[in-house]
């Protein structure tokens, strides 16, 4: 059984590949765009063995902040999370920059530099009561990757109160309470935003409410952990073969990946894979 995030970026998920194709099962923690997204990538030969889990949010531990939204054209936008190269935060930058009238903030680690045109307010423990009221003056999340599994910050967000903006590639589309930006189009972008900022505040509660709704019902860590038990409990048919060419492709972006077999994780993993491997042999274990 193999459990972890899924995104279709080779170089944060490739070094899986060997340990996907003789798992009875990989239960794969991501969002909708890319389990659909799944048929069509470098790793469609894993799909017969894919089980799609979504995240889930504890509401104890991220309680309603939000009450009262800005008026329109006032409000501020938060990002929540790191400024490493799977968070695209360049075109964070970028969105920001064309709106500089606007306030964007950000929550995380990285320097303080990381983000231009967003004010970094540093890494903040989520629990204190002087965190959750720093959270409370801002009325959207943004987050904008180009390869997000699913990221916590969404669903946060949406515990918090404040309305979530994301690209499809963060993993949530068909959500109506999370707002989606195209990936890598400032104007289409910008031009999203425009509407958030002039929208009603009643229809921001009403979204509010929604995804009140969509916590306590899709969001739970029960259901999380049903789709475990039943992803253990099917009996899938096996991955399918990759041809020589995909598989050199994706040893090939293993072989960078911060997982693959050249990090010290990575050598764990594979010296593990081995010793499983040789045991499961002697057990007469054949192994695509």
């Amino acid at each position: 059984m193999v459990l972890s995030p899924f995104n279709g970026d080779p170089r944060q998920v490739a070094f899986l590949d060997p340990f996907v194709r003789v798992a009875d099962v990989y239960l794969a923690i991501t969002g909708k765009w890319w389990f659909d997204a799944l048929p069509l990538s470098e790793f469609a030969h894993w799909a017969p063995r894919v089980v799609h889990l979504d995240l889930a949010v504890d509401r104890n531990d991220f309680p309603r902040v939000k009450t009262d939204f800005a008026p329109p054209g006032r409000r501020r936008f938060l990002y929540v999370g790191h400024s490493g190269w799977q968070k695209n935060v360049g075109y964070l930058s970028a969105i920001a920059r064309a709106r500089p009238d606007w306030e964007f903030a950000w929550l995380g680690r990285g320097g303080t530099n990381d983000i231009p045109g967003v004010a970094h307010l540093g890494l903040r423990d989520t629990a204190l009561a002087s965190t959750r009221a720093l959270v409370a003056d801002y009325d959207f999340m943004i987050t904008v990757g180009r390869g997000d599994a699913n990221p916590m910050s969404v669903l946060e967000a949406m515990a918090w109160g404040l309305v979530p903006v994301c690209t499809p590639q963060s993993g949530y589309i068909g959500e109506p309470g999370v707002v989606n930006v195209p990936l890598d189009d400032v104007p289409a972008a910008a031009a999203v935003l425009d509407r958030l900022q002039a929208m009603p505040g009643s229809e921001l509660t009403s979204t509010q409410e929604h995804n009140d709704r969509r916590l306590a019902e899709h969001f739970t860590w029960e259901r999380f952990g049903r789709q475990v038990e039943a992803g253990l409990s099917v009996d899938l048919p096996p991955t399918g073969r990759p041809g020589a060419l995909r598989r050199m492709r994706l040893a090939a972006a293993a072989a960078g990946s911060p997982g693959g077999p050249m990090s010290r994780p990575g050598r764990l993993l594979v010296a593990q894979m081995v010793r499983e491997r040789v045991i499961a042999r002697r057990a007469g274990v054949r192994f695509r």
